[in-house]
């Protein structure tokens, strides 16, 4: 994600509020530049986990069903 800052400070205080919601990891900036308006412009990557998630669990694949023909369609 790209954020905006007034400050460096600024954007490491959004980073620890990220990480301090459980639900990002390993918050880090890759990039950093300086705006010509004065604002710090910083690129983060980190990992983000769903609330809903439960570790290693893969996501739920639906189950398929018999469906009925269509009307009008041969059997």
């Amino acid at each position: 994600m790209i954020v905006l800052g007034r400050r460096a400070e600024d954007v490491d205080e959004f980073m620890e509020k990220l990480e301090a919601t459980g639900a990002f990891l390993d918050v880090l900036p890759t990039q950093e530049e300086l705006t010509e308006e004065g604002l710090h412009k910083v690129t983060l990557e980190g990992l983000y986990t769903p609330a809903d998630a439960e570790p290693d669990e893969a996501p739920a694949m639906p189950q398929s069903t018999p469906s009925s023909p269509r009307p009008g369609a041969q059997p």
